[in-house]
């Protein structure tokens, strides 16, 4: 069994929603709060009160769990980073000084725990584009559906799968560098804040990481040139080869796939007219969100209503 056939086996979490991956990054929905409405939330927090303190935690989990989906590629590592990360945060609160966006300085809390975090299954595989270039050449077998429509779907998911660990062949502060920048598309001196640098280092390692992500997938994939041989719908057999029959990527971690109408679908990234560096980064802005696992709420909840009762 190769790498990647290992990578895609340790998808094995139980089926939850998905949402719509959106520009930027972040996952949105109607209900999303302002500025003003999670500070509010915050103070009552910060007061005491458990509901503020629980919706609080539901404001931020979605978009930490995808940031450590992204970062780790496994979505049982992302989980257990997620629920550590939040406990940091909520035990943390009180230092909140209301002088930056709650999600920016919940963000630099993530990425502290992230870059000193113990290696995930995916990374102790020690991916590398060398690696990953090896096995595109290896061919891949028809898959199993046949029905265009859901074809089309699958493909999103071996996209988002795919190019999540693409991202492993970066070193950990580049590719927190690549997520915050390319992807969320925080401005230079917020990242630089999150990252605990300066906005000129931080444009570098952003610019080092953007060049070898470009570099690779120009010569390799199909959505960057369509000269490239390499498809997502080329792919969707290997994918299911390695997972359970009929599974793929992520599809058992997350049954209903979203994409936002926006942005391009990967039929449309072949026929539109974009530079590399803006094509790189609608690849990445254009994968799907993935919600949360509702048990992690309850979870964070219920220990620090026992362990810190007053947070």
């Amino acid at each position: 069994m190769n790498v990647l056939q290992v990578l895609l086996r340790r998808t094995h979490s139980p089926a939850q929603p998905c949402v719509n991956g959106l520009p930027g990054g972040s996952v949105k929905d109607k209900g999303a709060k302002t500025r003003e409405q999670i500070e509010e939330l915050t103070k009552r927090a910060l007061a005491g009160e458990i509901a503020a303190l629980e919706e609080l935690v539901g404001v931020l989990q979605t978009d930490i769990f995808n940031l450590a989906l992204q970062f780790l590629w496994s979505p049982k590592d992302a989980e257990d980073a997620t629920q550590e990360i939040l406990l940091k945060i909520v035990v943390n609160l009180n230092r909140f000084e209301f002088r930056s966006n709650l999600r920016t300085w919940a963000y630099r809390i993530a990425s502290n725990y992230l870059i000193d975090a113990r290696r995930s299954h995916a990374e102790q595989r020690n991916i590398s584009f060398e690696l990953i270039e090896h096995e595109l050449r290896a061919p891949s077998p028809e898959p199993a559906e046949t029905d265009s429509s859901r074809l089309e779907e699958q493909a999103e998911s071996v996209k988002t799968a795919c190019t999540h660990a693409m991202l492993l062949c970066l070193d950990r502060p580049a590719r927190l560098a690549f997520i915050f920048g390319e992807v969320l598309q925080l401005k230079s001196n917020e990242a630089a804040e999150v990252l605990g640098t300066t906005p000129a280092a931080f444009r570098q390692r952003l610019a080092r990481a953007r060049k070898r992500m470009s570099d690779f997938m120009g010569r390799h994939c199909g959505l960057m040139d369509a000269r490239n041989s390499c498809r997502c719908s080329n792919r969707i057999g290997y994918a299911q080869q390695a997972n359970r029959p009929g599974r793929l990527p992520y599809a058992a971690y997350a049954e209903c796939l979203g994409q936002n109408d926006a942005l391009p679908s990967i039929p449309q990234f072949y026929q539109k007219e974009i530079d590399r560096v803006h094509r790189l980064a609608l690849i990445y802005r254009t994968n799907r969100s993935y919600k949360s696992p509702e048990r992690l709420l309850r979870r964070i909840v219920d220990l620090v209503q026992r362990e810190h009762p007053n947070p």
